[in-house]
């Protein structure tokens, strides 16, 4: 909808317990994470991360969302979700996908098996997954890819860096390998990629900038074996 600020990110796994429903429709005491954003930006984009989690009844809430395209909040005023895109994200069957890409299945019936698998243990109902237009299916990620994602984290501190600091941040192979090698799981694939790089690569740069072995104009690499610096001063 041509802005970030129309995304509305809510994590489920923040809404595992049946009182948490008024949470997201609100009440008379509070607003709600849902239906208040909902209501003040109709054109939004709503992202249910790792849905899975979620409390059935707050399932049900959604399952409503979908089909009628509107809820009653906490304090009965309906809330029109019909210019609103939904989409969910989950780690439901990650487990499955995996061992049918090692057995090299074709992507279709790694699909069939992953739906079996959600409706067998009744992860989702097929009523509220037939309520979404599609179900994409998103395949274990390769090395390529991972150093990929690798570089784009790293660049963008890179980049942070030179603007802020004039410093100037020497991305190795051998310091992506380590990102990849600490950060990616097979089962929730690259998202720690990021917090390995904030522990490790960020840390130690602030600390050289606080211990002022960094300067503007420098060059530094960030060695994987222990991420210390090793910095070309300026001349």
């Amino acid at each position: 909808f041509g802005s970030e600020s129309r995304m509305i990110r809510l994590d489920m796994s923040e809404f595992q317990n049946v009182e948490d429903v008024s949470r997201l429709i609100g009440s008379s005491e509070k607003q709600g994470q849902l239906t208040v954003p909902v209501r003040e930006n109709p054109f939004s984009l709503v992202l249910l991360d790792e849905i899975e989690k979620a409390h059935p009844k707050i399932l049900n809430l959604f399952l409503q969302v979908l089909d009628e395209g509107y809820v009653t909040d906490g304090v009965g005023r309906k809330v029109n979700f019909k210019n609103t895109m939904i989409i969910a994200t989950s780690n439901a069957g990650a487990d499955l996908i995996w061992k049918d890409v090692e057995r090299n299945k074709e992507l279709n019936i790694i699909k069939e098996d992953l739906m079996g698998k959600l409706y067998e243990e009744k992860i989702f109902s097929p009523e509220f997954i037939n309520r979404f237009d599609e179900v994409v299916m998103f395949t274990p990620l390769s090395k390529e890819n991972l150093m990929d994602i690798a570089q784009l984290l790293l660049g963008d501190l890179a980049d942070n860096l030179e603007q802020e600091k004039d410093i100037q941040l020497i991305i190795t192979e051998q310091l992506k390998e380590k990102i990849v090698e600490l950060g990616y799981d097979p089962q929730y694939g690259a998202r720690e990629m990021q917090r390995v790089i904030q522990d490790k690569v960020e840390n130690s740069l602030a600390e050289g900038l606080l211990e002022g072995k960094l300067e503007r104009g420098d060059q530094v690499k960030v060695e994987p074996e222990n991420f210390e610096l090793n910095v070309n001063p300026k001349p």
